[in-house]
């Protein structure tokens, strides 16, 4: 304490010194209290600091995940998706993509020096400037025409998003519709208007018998077109059908296709043709449905019949294809022109029919269902179909049943009961 204030409190007396101490007591207080408010202060700083670390610790965690997440489902993506920058650079390709553009890492390389085709390109240059668009292009790959439909999206800073979805089978399906109504329409036309010309000409005809019986016959011929048209559509449509049952049950050969033969003899005698059975003893019994292999027997033995010579032989024989147990290949053979090598990849498909100069007139025109037919009913037979041909030597159409041989083999039916 200084000499002066001491001197003035010895004058002071007593209670100065009290004050004094209140004073000094009063300053250390006020220094623990400020001391304790500081260490608190700072505790809730650290507190604080801490909490926003695990925070933000948290935050991260939660930002990786989603971005892990949104990686794998990138990733996991199926159809090809692309991202550029503002200058139209590739910095994204999943692996859909690397698989399809055949580059090991596309990021760097510019939108246009991989994909160069005008309609994307340009779907990504309205895109950069902001708006989203789709539409459905096709793009060749490696010289196969496949048809895509492409979105392009808009990011932050100028980016863009391509994804490209294959949707060439969809395509084709919608194509085959629209061809299959079209196609339908023009059979189904085509008769009708015979029909009500012939109906219209008899209405005028007094006393022309011979014009009368032919317009009749006219009238008969397209209604009978009309009649194969509309059971060809129908077994068509139930082959094609989820539901299409197969019921497997020993089937004789031999006797089913006496059983076709029957329904043909009138055709097979109107052109005098000959129809040779040559099925061996140990293909005779098989086990298959019933109805599906005669009705592609019915098809194919009608189709040979249509297009082959006048008094010649259509085959049918069979073979034995190796497996478990034995199936069989059943072959129809004609003596007809042949079909030629650039049609015979199309002869399955509905509607499709060669020209008039195989079947040498009209009126052996068929619907152009019947071997879709065949095709759809050895389908569920689990089998396949094929044709053979050279150009003035005829025509073999095939089809082959796997595992159904039955000589020396009981099927499940016959095991049960014991028959075998």
């Amino acid at each position: 304490m200084p000499a002066g204030l001491a001197w003035v409190l010895a004058f002071a007396g007593a209670g100065a010194w009290l004050v004094v101490l209140g004073v000094v007591v009063g300053a250390s207080s006020f220094t623990v209290l400020l001391a304790v408010q500081l260490r608190e202060a700072r505790e809730q700083r650290r507190r604080a600091l801490e909490a926003w670390r695990r925070g933000r610790a948290r935050t991260r965690q939660a930002q990786f995940a989603q971005f892990s997440a949104a990686r794998g489902a990138i990733e996991a993506l199926d159809a090809p998706l692309l991202g550029t920058d503002a200058a139209g650079m590739i910095d994204l390709a999943n692996s859909a993509a690397r698989r399809w553009l055949g580059v090991g890492n596309p990021v760097g390389a510019r939108l246009e020096d991989l994909l160069p085709h005008a309609e994307v390109l340009d779907l990504h240059q309205r895109a950069a400037g902001g708006t989203p668009e789709r539409a459905r292009v096709r793009v060749g790959r490696d010289g196969v025409p496949r048809v895509f439909d492409v979105a392009a999206s808009p990011g932050p800073g100028g980016r863009v998003f391509v994804l490209l979805r294959d949707v060439t089978d969809l395509a084709q399906a919608l194509q085959l519709k629209t061809d299959f109504v079209a196609n339908a329409s023009h059979e189904l036309r085509t008769p009708l208007a015979s029909i009500r010309g012939a109906v219209e000409t008899l209405g005028a005809l007094d006393d022309q018998p011979e014009l009368r019986a032919r317009m009749t016959r006219m009238i008969e011929e397209n209604a009978a077109r009309l009649e194969d048209l509309v059971n060809d559509l129908l077994d068509l449509s139930r082959l094609e059908s989820p539901e299409a049952a197969v019921r497997l049950a020993p089937v004789d050969l031999i006797e089913t296709i006496s059983e076709v033969e029957v329904m043909f003899r009138p055709a097979l005698s109107a052109k005098r043709l000959n129809l040779r059975v040559e099925i061996p003893d140990p293909l005779r019994r098989v086990e298959t449905d019933r109805h599906l292999i005669t009705l592609a027997l019915r098809n194919l033995i009608d189709n040979a019949i249509k297009f082959t010579r006048d008094g010649t032989t259509i085959r049918v024989s069979a073979i034995e294809m190796p497996g478990p147990r034995p199936g069989v290949r059943l072959e129809v053979a004609d003596q007809g022109v042949g079909i030629p090598m650039e049609q015979q990849s199309r002869i399955f498909e509905r509607f499709y029919q060669l020209d008039g100069a195989r079947t040498g007139s009209s009126v052996h025109r068929g619907t152009g269902l019947g071997l879709a037919i065949v095709k759809h009913a050895v389908r569920l037979l689990r089998g396949g179909v094929g044709v053979r041909s050279a150009w003035q030597q005829g025509a073999t159409v095939w089809f082959e049943l796997p595992d159904c041989v039955l000589t020396g083999h009981a099927s499940p039916a016959e095991r049960e009961s014991g028959t075998a």
